[in-house]
């Protein structure tokens, strides 16, 4: 089958210029002949699949890009998924990545230097970004958490990505997300009731309960701790953990109405 013109021209372009070590161009053109390719019958996108798998294969090796993706990507995951009649989504990829790698021209901070210098951070994060608008979760996780582990001593640096993952509404996402910054900010209180909290909502019950188990060990048995803990196995169906919780709570502030509640529920369904 032959192929149209305004897919055939900007394919070639796309392997030459990626031949070049000139990855921005390479990509350009690739996203042009993706948006020709949409709405074209399955036979004819079939011929192109193998063409364009080479091609994101060898953009993935190149070594500008290996730089963005450093450390980002596991070694059993592919940075540009794509599948048959996914070509819209990848174009709208490729695109996001041209901008993110032209972005980081602008701070270069010595022109005569050989190798680009990248704001880091910035980079991590657009990157996270891109890939999170575009529903590869796992991807976007993975630039963000390597963001958290390169920046963990700005005390801040997980808000905008768990602010995205939020609004995204990807909560298993976004719980993870919290327990990589426990990984490397281990006293982070907040992160800990985040991630809790995240973890509650999603009902995934023995994930919360090793947090609490975790700031506890961390931060100590204080009573409020131990009440919410004890009103937390009561609402999990753990009867005998949420009353030994509770009474352990009374016995350093006996004035805790939250932990005499759960007492109350207990004594009351016995």
């Amino acid at each position: 089958m032959l192929t149209p013109r305004e897919i055939r021209e900007p394919l070639l372009r796309a392997q030459g210029y990626l031949k070049s070590a000139q990855p921005v161009q390479a990509m350009q053109a690739m996203s042009q002949a993706l948006r020709a390719m949409q709405g074209r019958s399955l036979s004819l996108l079939r011929t192109l699949t193998k063409p364009i798998q080479d091609f994101l294969a060898q953009l993935e090796a190149s070594p500008r890009i290996q730089i963005l993706l450093d450390g980002c990507v596991p070694d059993d995951m592919c940075a540009f998924p794509y599948r048959l009649g996914q070509e819209g989504t990848l174009a709208v990829v490729l695109e996001g990545l041209v901008k993110i790698l032209q972005r980081q021209e602008q701070y270069i901070e010595d022109k005569q230097k050989a190798a680009l210098i990248y704001k880091r951070r910035d980079t991590l994060f657009e990157t996270g970004k891109t890939y999170l608008t575009q529903g590869a979760l796992a991807l976007a996780l993975a630039f963000f958490s390597k963001m958290v582990q390169e920046f963990a001593e700005e005390p801040d640096i997980w808000q905008a990505p768990a602010k995205l993952l939020e609004n995204a509404a990807c909560k298993r996402e976004l719980a993870t997300f919290y327990e990589r910054v426990l990984e490397v900010q281990p006293k982070n209180a907040e992160v800990y009731s985040r991630a809790i909290n995240v973890w509650l909502e999603l009902e995934a019950y023995p994930e919360a309960e090793r947090l609490f188990i975790a700031f506890a060990k961390t931060f100590g048995r204080h009573p409020r701790t131990l009440s919410r803990m004890a009103q937390f196995y009561l609402h999990w169906g753990h009867l005998e953990q949420a009353e030994s919780l509770a009474k352990e709570a009374l016995s350093k502030d006996s004035t805790l109405k939250e932990a005499l509640v759960v007492l109350k529920i207990i004594k009351d369904t016995a």
